[in-house]
C-alpha cells in the first residue's frame, strides 16, 4: 500500500506542477505577500523530482520481475519483451493520438479565434512545437526515442533539424519515457553480461549489446540510469521489521528532505539529484519494512486507487490540461488567490477524470490484454 501510495503522489505533483505552470505566473513575478503562496509554489515545483521517485519505483518492479524470473528459472527475452511492451504502448499510443487531436484544435483555436489562447498559450506552445504533430514523430515516440540524440542515419529519415528526436506535440511529460523504456532493454543486458553461471559467448554478446544500446541512447539517459538501479538496488536491502512510528517520522523526514531537494535544485541540480535518489531509497526501504497486511481502509483504497491509473494521467493530461487553460486564462496569466485557486482544483478534478476514463479503456484491462497478446504469440 505504501508505495502504491507513493506513486499516486508522485504523479500528483508532475500533474501540479504543470498546471501551475500553464495558469499562474511565476513566484517571483507575485505582488504583495508572496511567503503565503510559497507552500504551493515548491509543491507545485516538484515535477522533475516526482519522475525520480518514478525511476527508483521503477527499478524496484521491474527489476524484481527479472530476478524472479531468473530465480524461477523460466527468464525470456520475449515474454519479458512482451509485459514490457504490452504495458507502455496499452496507454502510449492512445495517448498521442488523443494528444494529437487535441493539440490540432490548440493549434487552430490559437491562429483563428481572437478571443481564445492569448497569452496563456503563447507561453505553453513553444516555438516550433506545431511542427513536431508528424506521422514521422508519431512514430518515433512510440518506439521511444524521444530525446535521443539524432544519429545521422535518422537526420534524413526523420527530417528533423534537431539534436534529439523532440516530444510529440505538447506533452512534455513523454520525455521519461524513453529513459524508462531504455533502461528495461539495459538492466538485464548488463545483468547477463556479468552473472555467473552464463556461457561466456551469451556474456559477451550481452556487454556488446549493452554498450551498443548505451551509445545509441546517450549520455543524458545514461545519466539518470543510476537513479533507476538505486530501485533494484532495495531488493538486496536486508528487511528491518520497524515499527509503525518510525515509519511514520520517516515520512515527516523525508518531505522535509525532500523540500529541501527541490529548493536546492536550482542552485546544485546534480548534487539536489543525487541527494534525492539517496533519500527516496532510504525511505522506500523504511516503508519496505511493513510486514502487516493491509486492512482495507480508506486510506488504502486511496492508495491503491491513485496508482492504478498513475501512468495514464501521467501520459494524458498536459495536451488537454493545456488546451482548456486556453478557455480560462487566456488573457493573462494568473496572480494566485482562493477563487483562481478553487477554479484551478476543478479543472484538475476534470483533467483527472478524463485520465481515469481512458484508464478504464487500458490501463484496468492490462491483465487482459496482456493475456490476449500472449495467447496470440504462443502460435508463432
Amino acid at each position: 500500500m505504501a508505495l502504491d501510495a507513493v506513486r499516486g503522489v508522485a504523479a500528483l505533483l508532475v500533474f501540479a506542477h504543470h498546471t501551475r505552470y500553464a495558469l499562474f505566473v511565476e513566484y517571483h513575478a507575485l505582488p504583495g505577500r508572496r511567503a503565503l503562496w510559497l507552500p504551493a509554489y515548491i509543491v507545485s515545483a516538484a515535477g522533475y523530482q516526482a519522475v525520480i521517485i518514478f525511476f527508483i519505483l521503477s527499478g524496484f518492479l521491474v527489476g524484481g520481475s527479472v530476478f524472479r524470473s531468473l530465480d524461477q528459472h523460466r527468464w525470456s527475452w520475449k515474454q519479458y519483451l512482451t509485459h514490457r511492451f504490452v504495458r507502455l504502448w496499452l496507454v502510449l499510443l492512445p495517448a498521442l493520438a488523443l494528444g494529437a487531436i487535441w493539440d490540432t484544435l490548440h493549434f487552430f483555436l490559437v491562429h483563428h479565434s481572437a478571443s481564445y489562447g492569448g497569452a496563456v498559450s503563447q507561453r505553453l506552445l513553444e516555438p516550433g512545437v506545431e511542427k513536431t504533430l508528424t506521422l514521422p514523430i508519431f512514430i518515433a515516440n512510440a518506439l521511444f526515442l524521444q530525446q535521443i540524440p539524432l544519429h545521422p542515419v535518422f537526420l534524413h529519415l526523420f527530417h528533423i533539424h534537431r539534436s534529439t528526436f523532440p516530444v510529440f506535440g505538447t506533452n512534455g511529460a513523454l520525455w521519461s519515457l524513453s529513459n524508462e523504456f531504455w533502461y528495461y532493454m539495459l538492466f538485464p543486458l548488463g545483468l547477463f553480461a556479468i552473472r555467473k553461471g552464463k556461457k561466456a559467448a551469451h556474456r559477451v554478446l550481452s556487454a556488446l549489446l549493452f554498450l551498443l544500446v548505451a551509445w545509441f541512447v546517450g549520455k543524458d539517459i545514461l545519466l539518470l540510469f543510476p537513479m533507476w538501479l538505486c530501485g533494484v538496488l532495495l531488493l538486496f536491502l536486508p528487511r528491518r521489521n520497524l515499527s509503525h512510528s518510525i515509519r511514520i517520522l520517516a515520512t515527516f523526514a523525508y518531505i522535509a528532505g525532500f523540500i529541501g531537494c527541490i529548493l536546492w535544485w536550482f542552485q546544485h541540480p546534480t548534487l539536489s539529484d543525487i541527494l534525492l535518489c539517496l533519500i527516496t531509497t532510504a525511505f522506500l526501504w523504511v516503508l519496505l519494512s511493513a510486514w502487516q497486511r493491509a486492512t482495507g481502509g480508506l486510506a488504502e483504497r486511496l492508495a491503491r486507487g491513485s496508482a492504478s491509473f498513475s501512468y495514464s494521467l501521467y501520459l494524458v493530461h498536459m495536451p488537454v490540461l493545456y488546451l482548456l487553460t486556453g478557455f480560462l486564462a487566456h488573457d493573462a496569466l494568473w496572480t494566485p488567490s482562493i477563487s483562481k485557486v478553487l477554479i484551478t482544483l476543478a479543472l484538475m478534478a476534470v483533467v483527472t477524470g478524463y485520465a481515469w476514463l481512458i484508464a478504464s479503456w487500458t490501463e484496468f484491462r492490462m491483465d487482459t490484454i496482456r493475456g490476449w497478446v500472449e495467447g496470440k504469440l504462443r502460435r508463432f
